[in-house]
């Protein structure tokens, strides 16, 4: 693991200008001294015979009698060294400094260098000056070898960030000594370590236990975490950490303070792990959603019980009223109704997550609202997302298809400025170009310009052809997207042999179009579609793959465009005629319980419900801590709207369902088997807030 500093990093050589280079200048010799020996294995003889009796002075005035007498020898190194130290022992940190630095002027490169460098730490640490030392250990830090050494300089850098306040990194530095601490220093050390360790932040604690090794360490921060999580009424995690760090540490020093605050902890976490909260819009503007989705919930609780051998699990409804205030409120109540979690609302859910998260309830949305997860770790979406809409398509018509060039229509609001920028990225990461790419206005019903645009076919002035290359005005940050490539309109010189310029002159024969594109991807409303399709169509747009959204899964763009729209591909998460075995029970046990067919809706809500219900009624799982840990396991869940698991944020991974439009049918395409005919969703689902 590399070495991580919080200070500048500057060369050493700039601390060893800083600091004054003096001579060492020989002492007196006591009256009681013996004769000074000849030679320098004799002086240092002498020297270290002192220094053992505890006479630093003397040995001080040999090793400086030798150093001077000879100055050649190979022993010099050695007698800078020794005299830092002595130095040092008799509280004269400053001579030190000169040592080390005559040392390391000298003889750079020298085997006692590297020491030299460590004890100059140690003397600038002793001297209060903290900042030099980060300044200067960059330089070495990753040329140390040994364990003693490191032991040392580790220490020091750990006490350097100590004594700035730097808890983090004086903790990561303190857990690369302990891996090289004789076992007389580790005492002292964890002493070090608990004090910095007792002034970490929470998200700090979480980093560092990534990163240490030491078991000592791990055990500290442990409990730490789970004493921080207390602190802020995170009581559900705080026992949670507490009781993993108990299995784990059964007798570590802290044990019983972690047994007794889970005793304390007790009635705060207490809830019904057999109660599933649920908000639903089941008035106001969308209460035709929330109602579907109740059937689909409904059903899911009836299996789970059918196959429950203990207690029933319960629903606990609230009205939302399709309005985040109601929301809010109604998530309030359930939290006070003690649930175990909570499903919905699949709108206005923002307010509602934000009351599940500072309660700590995990809450699983059915919502399409981009952010919804990223107010906190107890909240979770499952939903069809763009994302995933975007990679189904690309992945298929260049992977398995082997298209690789296609172009965009899409009306210039959000939905279509999403898909444009999700496809746009998913096709080049897949190595395929986007080659045309035209925004339409989705408050008009005439879209002749556009569409000329899009195939090379606007008629303009001739003056100011530059202004009729501006796509990349569409594109906003895209252009900074790895493998970018400009589209057509600005890649294409007239001068160029056997290509033609997007923009034609107004004198010019009309040209014929030109669709140098296999696919094109128009991410709108049926209604919209049968005004959009058939112009293209119009226009020549002929013989490229249509590619569309989940909103495509449509009787009514059927009937709008039916004859236009041959052979389009489109994602679905949810299709009624699946040859799934899943599918068609659920369809079956659905259309026995409620007289109709399932849409996307009832389905979405199902899966939610079945997943949550799972998660907490697991017999190991009785902390709602326990649940959100259940959920963020990387483990597929196989569900009627395809395998989902949640990523690190709380949003899904979902395999989607892929479609092909046959006549007035929508055909499953999957490349195992022949494609099978079925039945469309009559009421897909409409962006909701």
């Amino acid at each position: 693991m590399p070495i991580q500093y919080t200070g500048l990093t500057r060369p050493i050589g700039i601390i060893l200008a800083c600091l004054m280079i003096a001579a060492c200048a020989p002492r007196s010799m006591a009256p009681s001294a013996p004769p000074v020996a000849t030679t320098d294995k004799a002086l240092q003889a002498q020297a270290e015979t002192a220094y053992q009796k505890g006479d630093l002075l003397t040995a001080l005035d040999y090793y400086q009698v030798l150093i001077q007498n000879f100055p050649d020898s190979p022993l010099i190194p050695q007698a800078f060294l020794k005299i830092g130290r002595i130095q040092t022992a008799l509280g004269d940190d400053l001579a030190a400094l000169d040592s080390y630095q005559q040392l390391l002027a000298i003889y750079p490169e020298h085997p006692e260098a590297m020491d030299a460098r460590i004890e100059m730490l140690g003397a600038l640490q002793r001297l209060g000056r903290n900042q030099e030392i980060l300044d200067a250990a960059p330089a070495f830090a990753d040329q140390v070898q040994g364990d003693i050494r490191r032991f040392r300089l580790y220490t020091i850098l750990g006490d350097a960030h100590a004594a700035l306040a730097v808890w983090d990194q004086a903790v990561y530095f303190y857990d690369l000594a302990m891996a090289n601490a004789p076992a007389i220093h580790r005492a002292a050390l964890e002493e070090k370590m608990k004090t910095a360790v007792a002034m970490l932040q929470e998200d700090q604690i979480e980093l560092l236990l990534g990163q240490v090794q030491d078991e000592t360490v791990v055990g500290y921060l442990s409990f730490q975490q789970a004493a921080a999580m207390a602190g802020v009424s995170a009581y559900d995690d705080a026992v949670w950490l507490l009781t993993v760090f108990l299995e784990r540490f059964p007798d570590h020093e802290y044990a019983p303070q972690a047994r007794a605050l889970v005793e304390q902890l007790a009635d705060k976490v207490a809830y019904d792990r057999y109660a599933l909260g649920c908000l639903l819009p089941l008035t106001g503007p969308y209460a035709l959603f929330g109602a579907r989705a109740l059937d689909g919930i409904q059903l899911a609780f009836s299996e789970i019980n059918t196959m429950q051998d203990g207690l029933p699990a319960r629903l606990v409804v609230k009205d939302t009223g399709s309005d985040p205030n109601q929301a809010a409120r109604a998530m309030q109540a359930l939290a006070d109704a003690k649930v175990a979690a909570v499903i919905g609302p699949i709108a206005t859910a923002e307010s509602a997550a934000e009351v599940a998260q500072e309660r700590r309830i995990p809450i699983m949305t059915i919502s399409q609202r981009e952010g919804l997860t990223a107010i906190g770790d107890n909240v979770f979406r499952n939903f069809i997302t763009p994302r995933m809409q975007a990679a189904v398509l690309s992945s298929y018509m260049l992977e398995t298809l082997g298209k690789r060039r296609f172009a965009v229509l899409y009306p210039d609001e959000m939905y279509g400025r999403t898909f444009r920028d999700m496809f746009w990225e998913e096709i080049y990461q897949r190595g395929g170009e986007i080659v045309a790419l035209e925004a339409y206005d989705p408050a008009k019903t005439d879209f002749e310009d556009v569409i000329k645009k899009l195939v090379g076919r606007y008629y303009d002035t001739p003056e100011d052809l530059k202004a009729l290359r501006e796509p990349l005005d569409l594109l906003g940050p895209l252009t900074a997207l790895p493998g970018y490539r400009p589209p057509v309109e600005e890649a294409v010189e007239e001068n160029v042999p056997g290509r033609r310029s997007r923009s034609a002159r107004q004198d010019d024969d009309a040209p014929p179009p030109i669709v140098d594109f296999e696919a094109i991807l128009v991410p709108d409303s049926p209604k919209m579609l049968g005004l959009v399709i058939p112009q293209l169509v119009y226009h020549d747009v002929v013989n490229v793959t249509l590619l569309g959204t989940n909103l495509w899964f449509s009787e009514k763009l059927l009937k709008e465009a039916g004859e236009y729209v041959q052979g389009a591909v489109l994602p679905s998460g949810f299709y009624p005629a699946s040859q799934s075995p899943r599918v068609q029970t659920f369809v079956a046990a659905f259309e026995a319980v409620y007289g109709r067919a399932p849409g996307f809706i009832e389905a979405i809500a199902y899966d939610s419900a079945r997943i949550m219900l799972n998660a907490m009624l697991d017999p190991n799982v009785w902390l709602r801590a326990g649940i959100r840990h259940t959920l963020m396991k990387a483990v597929p869940v196989e569900g009627v709207t395809g395998k989902v698991t949640f990523d690190g944020t709380g949003e899904p991974v979902k395999d989607l369902f892929l479609l092909q439009i046959e006549g007035n049918d929508f055909i499953e395409i999957d490349p195992s088997r022949a494609p099978v005919k079925g039945r469309f969703d009559d009421i897909p689902p409409a962006p909701l807030p």
